[in-house]
């Protein structure tokens, strides 16, 4: 189960990820979940395409410049 910003809660089915590369760079094999984001894109400008979560967060050290719209790995996974 998961929890949203709302408290509203919903299931999730989990898969393992293998190899993914986000930024250049190759990411060890975990596990995501997976969810249907089509309703909350709906009332969104620029829908999402994804959401990083913990198992892929934890992986790397990330710059998030949200007023620039800008973000980068500053050091973990090797660039693949």
């Amino acid at each position: 189960m998961g929890t949203d910003s709302t408290g509203a809660q919903a299931g999730a089915r989990t898969f393992l990820m293998t190899g993914p590369r986000i930024g250049g760079a190759l990411f060890a094999r975990h596990k995501v979940a997976v969810v249907d984001l089509s309703r909350a894109n709906a009332s969104l400008d620029r829908p999402m395409d994804l959401v990083l979560g913990y198992t892929t967060l934890r992986q790397a050290s990330w710059l998030l410049d949200f007023p620039a719209r800008r973000w980068a790995i500053t050091s973990g996974p090797a660039p693949g």
